[in-house]
């Protein structure tokens, strides 16, 4: 795994895991129709991660494209960059999905679901709509983008500005749930033309953390070029990126970082990722039974009765936005597990270790909540690869919240259905988890929930 820890770099990928999946099992996930449980913006071409599948695809590579040996990768390992940066920006979901507090939770809710289903007892079939209304949460429905009529015009090279505000979500009856607050960021050019109000979400905070270790990687392969090649090939990646942040194609991906740049006026995209990741990862494990202790932003005060019901509502964007707003500033010299303390006692939470002794024993608990049926144990095994990964994670060589310390590392497979592993992490047994099992399970469950869901009267 190139960008990770001397223990990993240099290793590649570690070659074909000799099984080759049928390509129509696997396509199939990116051309699911009825999918009510999508968590992401939209579906990549170059990679997907299938949270119900727990699934790495990477449909544009195939056997012929990828490295298969040391030998291979050394002669010029930048020109796999596009390989890397998705094979890691997918592997983050995945990371998220099964080694946050947050995921662990959103993994016992998928999993109960799924043993719902094949139980064929109406009488639990509840977890399914729990996992929809939980999925919601995650990625606010479409109604909740809005776009000004001149959003997509060229960018002006000009600093977006930008407002958050709070407002609330709607119920199935359609009326407005007062303990649903929602926040939204309000883009607008510097002449003042509407370009687009986004909400805040987990899918946020996700998508932040795979851009920026899609970041790190790029970063790692430059240094591979001799140091003119580099410089002109990093000045040129500069460009694309600050063109993505001020895209409105792309808000819905860069809001989280939008955030913290403003409020800590970053001009650098690469600083900007790094440290709005960074907070992302805090939101995605602070245990929600210290929400209502988090300071209240004085810019929101006038709010603070919503933003308090905001941060009570167990929403993870809320705690992501207070630590945006009370994040110390950032320089040449700044201490990077300095700065994660000083942020964390600026919203008056306990330090990062006194949370990760927390977030292990919620996750222990969460085997407690883990209904009975065919696919118990491999949620039970998925439990605790997810704590191992978090005590790698914090532990690691790198910052405290860089995913370099995991010790398992995602299923991924190509788009000629070869599955491949890269770096030394283990893989996942098979007697517990199958991949294409996975994926079966996954399809067939889509196909009955959005029957059910759909017969569920508000």
């Amino acid at each position: 795994m190139l960008f990770l820890p001397a223990r990993h770099s240099g290793n590649g990928v570690k070659g074909i895991a000799g099984q080759v999946y049928i390509l129509g099992d696997i396509m199939q996930i990116l051309k699911r129709k009825n999918d009510p449980f999508q968590i992401s913006p939209d579906i990549k071409v170059a990679g997907y991660y299938d949270p119900l599948s727990q699934v790495v695809i990477l449909p544009m590579f195939n056997k012929n494209n990828v490295p298969l040996s040391q030998d291979e990768l050394d002669r010029d390992p930048y020109s796999y960059r596009e390989f890397f940066e998705t094979c890691m920006h997918e592997t983050a979901h995945w990371i998220d999905n099964t080694s946050t507090l947050w995921g662990q939770k959103h993994l016992i809710k998928i999993y109960n679901a799924i043993n719902a289903y094949k139980a064929n007892d109406p009488g639990i079939f509840f977890h399914i709509a729990e996992l929809k209304s939980s999925t919601m949460k995650i990625f606010p429905p479409d109604y909740y983008q809005t776009y000004g009529i001149d959003a997509r015009n060229p960018w002006n090279q000009k600093p977006w500005r930008a407002a958050l505000t709070v407002g609330y979500e709607f119920g199935a009856n359609g009326r407005q749930r007062k303990d649903r607050p929602i926040a939204f960021y309000q883009f607008t050019t510097s002449d003042g033309v509407q370009i687009g109000r986004i909400p805040f979400s987990i899918s946020s905070l996700t998508e932040t953390r795979a851009t920026s270790i899609e970041l790190n990687t790029e970063a790692f392969l430059l240094n591979k070029l001799d140091k003119m090649e580099g410089q002109r090939e990093l000045d040129r990646l500069e460009e694309i990126r600050t063109r993505v942040l001020y895209n409105a194609d792309y808000v819905v991906y860069t809001s989280a970082v939008h955030l913290l740049a403003n409020q800590l006026k970053m001009k650098d995209a690469m600083t900007a990722y790094r440290y709005a990741s960074i907070l992302s990862d805090l939101a995605l494990n602070i245990p929600e039974e210290l929400f209502h202790k988090i300071s209240i932003p004085k810019s929101l005060e006038n709010n603070e009765d919503r933003f308090y019901k905001y941060l009570c509502s167990g929403d993870r964007a809320s705690v992501y936005i207070a630590l945006c707003m009370h994040a110390p500033s950032v320089n040449m010299d700044t201490n990077t597990d300095e700065w994660i303390e000083e942020a964390l006692k600026n919203v008056r939470m306990p330090s990062l270790d006194e949370i990760d002794k927390i977030v292990l024993m919620k996750m222990k608990e969460l085997r407690n909540d883990v209904i009975d049926g065919p696919y118990k144990e491999r949620l039970l095994y998925l439990n605790g690869i997810g704590m191992k990964n978090y005590e790698g994670i914090r532990t690691g060589m790198n910052s405290k919240t860089d995913i370099g310390g995991a010790l398992f590392n995602a299923p991924i497979i190509l788009g000629d259905g070869h599955r491949i592993s890269i770096g030394d992490d283990e893989q996942l047994d098979p007697s517990y988890y199958d991949p294409i099992d996975a994926i079966n399970v996954a399809d067939d469950f889509c196909e009955f929930s959005a029957q059910f869901l759909g017969a569920c009267r508000p």
